[in-house]
């Protein structure tokens, strides 16, 4: 009896082992698919804020061709300032696409927000939106980085929608802060808000604020 009961406890060790790691490999495969459908829906913006990137950096070009010593210098520097744009933008899509390790690792908040606002590729600014940060700099929480960010750019991308379909200026506030052995973070948004229970009343009008809540 005990010989079986130890075969039957293996078969079954060797089955959850069997179990967890389809799991795992289902979680990763999930994680992937969403990252790409975020970079699908981003796909026009990072195109638009592409061709704002070149554009000037042709034009000056042109002008340079000449051999008007200004016109080199500012064509040199827009190459420069829109080049630079451009890696962050594209360092910043690969972070997003990055496979994560399997444990969390620690990771800075500051850093997670930064790179979530390059993926977005697209300068709120021109769309009439102000963004207020408040997130210290020394500021880590343990996470797997891309999960984050795929949700901050999820967040980014409805705050700003929610903002435009209003018509006029708004603001996207980014937060995080310790609270004991935790890390919140928060995302507001002055936009239309959401229906029922959600809804809440920023001091800058109706809008929405999600947070996460976070092991520090």
């Amino acid at each position: 009896m005990t010989s079986l009961a130890t075969k039957q406890s293996d078969t079954l060790n060797t089955e959850l082992t069997r179990l967890a790691a389809e799991n795992q490999a289902l979680r990763r495969q999930l994680r992937r698919a969403q990252s790409l459908a975020t970079v699908g829906t981003i796909t026009g913006m990072i195109v638009h804020e592409f061709n704002n990137i070149l554009t000037p950096i042709i034009n000056y070009a042109q002008l340079a061709a000449g051999g008007d010593e200004e016109m080199v210098r500012k064509a040199i520097t827009k190459a420069s300032e829109g080049g630079q744009r451009a890696v962050d933008i594209c360092t910043a899509l690969l972070g997003l696409l990055r496979e994560d390790a399997a444990e969390p690792v620690q990771a800075p908040v500051a850093e997670l927000v930064e790179q979530s606002l390059l993926a977005t590729g697209r300068n709120l600014a021109k769309d009439g939106i102000d963004l207020h940060l408040d997130v210290p700099p020394d500021l880590t929480v343990t996470t797997r980085p891309s999960e984050i960010k795929q949700v901050l750019v999820n967040l980014l991308l409805n705050a700003r929608s929610a903002i435009l379909s209003k018509g006029r200026r708004g603001l996207i506030s980014i937060s995080a802060a310790r609270q004991g052995r935790r890390v919140l973070l928060s995302v507001s948004d002055t936009g239309t808000g959401m229906g029922g229970e959600i809804r809440v009343k920023t001091a800058f009008g109706q809008g929405t604020t999600l947070h996460l809540d976070l092991p520090a």
